[in-house]
């Protein structure tokens, strides 16, 4: 199932909207290879678990890729082996935008939830 800007496809729903937004926030924040973006999602407590995270992650990178949402470029300046940096488009800004909108919307619906359910006293 794919929502109106191509997010929270498959399995993980919403759970997979806030990842995908977080990613496109980071890279909003500032561009960054897949291994950085990957620590930064830890350091954040996000990740896709399993011994295929990586692979999962780029997955979404080409997806946003393929969609407008980030361009990449391969930077040879570092020491090292090149990286393929990756950067936010407009369009990408634009479906922040719109998650973010999203994500509004669920919090007061997590608000709401919660406010009943402590009427009942389960919590």
């Amino acid at each position: 199932m794919q929502g109106r800007h191509g997010m929270g496809r498959g399995t993980f729903g919403r759970g997979r909207q806030l990842f995908e937004g977080f990613i496109l926030l980071l890279l909003y924040e500032k561009p960054c290879h897949g291994y950085e973006l990957a620590k930064q999602l830890t350091d954040l407590g996000l990740h896709l678990p399993g011994v295929g995270a990586m692979g999962n992650i780029y997955r979404i990178l080409t997806f946003f890729e393929e969609n407008g949402l980030i361009h990449s470029a391969w930077k040879t300046e570092d020491i090292g082996p090149a990286k393929k940096e990756y950067e936010i488009t407009d369009r990408g800004k634009e479906v922040l935008v719109m998650i973010s909108k999203d994500l509004d919307r669920m919090g007061s619906q997590i608000e709401l939830f919660q406010k009943r359910l402590r009427t009942k006293q389960l919590l």
